[in-house]
């Protein structure tokens, strides 16, 4: 004997309920979406205007005495100045030479303005070569050298002054500020042949 079974249908389609589900999830991760590429966007303007404000002096100013630092053996550093032997020599075209020199890093004071100006000399004193001087910015007031932990409020203990050079440390804390002790510039250099 055949049992008889009602006619089943299979089911081709989707129900209505499953549709609305499918449309809300999808909203909701249209939303999610969105909101992350609107914080994506967020973030970029931030970093480019902090890149923007970290100009194109800044960042050829922090090459400048990276070049200094790294090319140099000696130094002798104040608040007012900081003073480098070595061989940071370049030709009219910025291709290093091998000559020794004497930079100087230092503030001249020009009516209301205090301008951040860099000197170049030979060491030899048989050359008659005079020294090169380069404006480098107005508006910072103080030069500061340290190791990579000194805070600002270290950094801007007094010291004592001296004329002796000593050998540049390996790990450097550059920072320069303005007149109300403010960073302009915050730099790391690391010293490659340097001393301790």
């Amino acid at each position: 004997m055949k049992r008889s079974y009602p006619n089943r249908r299979s089911r081709n389609g989707t129900t209505l309920i499953e549709v609305m589900a499918a449309a809300a999830m999808s909203v909701m991760l249209l939303g999610a979406l969105t909101l992350a590429m609107r914080t994506m966007n967020r973030h970029e303007t931030v970093m480019l205007t902090h890149d923007r404000a970290s100009s194109a002096w800044q960042r050829s100013l922090q090459a400048t005495i990276e070049w200094d630092i790294t090319n140099s053996r000696q130094w002798n550093h104040r608040f007012h100045a900081l003073r480098m032997t070595g061989f940071t020599g370049k030709d009219a075209t910025g291709h290093p030479v091998l000559s020794s020199r004497e930079v100087t890093y230092r503030f001249v004071k020009a009516g209301s303005d205090v301008w951040f100006i860099r000197e170049s000399a030979p060491t030899d004193s048989q050359s008659d070569t005079p020294p090169e001087r380069s404006v480098l910015c107005r508006g910072v007031a103080k030069i500061l050298i340290g190791r990579p932990e000194d805070d600002l409020a270290s950094l801007l203990a007094p010291r004592g002054e001296f004329e002796t050079f000593f050998p540049i440390p390996s790990r450097i804390r550059c920072v320069l500020t303005d007149s109300k002790n403010q960073p302009v510039l915050d730099f790391m250099v690391l010293q490659n042949g340097g001393g301790t």
